[in-house]
């Protein structure tokens, strides 16, 4: 039912639980396997500094999930977490047509594989 979560500490548990095993076995630990390989494309110049771009934005992103996600339940309800859910279905559009296929490789030959792309 909706606004099951608020009165049910049982189900919100297990959604919270839910989410943060379902984000460990995906982007919890691959946007650190993409991070590294993908980055090694601009060479030992490059790599750095590419690396700390790409952790700071995951670090805005999580704070600013952080910052609007009491105000969008408040204003939107339990359903409006689907905006969340929504931008989680693109990440995941994204990974999988835009992102090389990188299991196997060295970091020199994900490199050329971006490079070529």
């Amino acid at each position: 039912a909706v606004g099951a979560a608020y009165t049910n500490v049982a189900l919100l548990l297990i959604g919270i639980c839910g989410f943060i095993f379902v984000f460990v076995a995906t982007w919890g630990n691959g946007y650190w396997v993409i991070v590294t390989e993908v980055t090694a494309a601009g060479g030992p110049r490059f790599t750095a500094a590419s690396q700390a771009a790409a952790s700071a934005m995951l670090f805005t992103a999580g704070w600013l999930t952080s910052l609007t996600f009491q105000s969008v339940i408040h204003a939107g309800g339990p359903w409006s977490i689907t905006i969340y859910a929504a931008l989680a279905a693109i990440m995941a559009l994204y990974a999988f047509a835009l992102l090389p296929e990188t299991r196997g490789c060295t970091l020199e030959e994900c490199a050329e594989k971006v490079r070529t792309a």
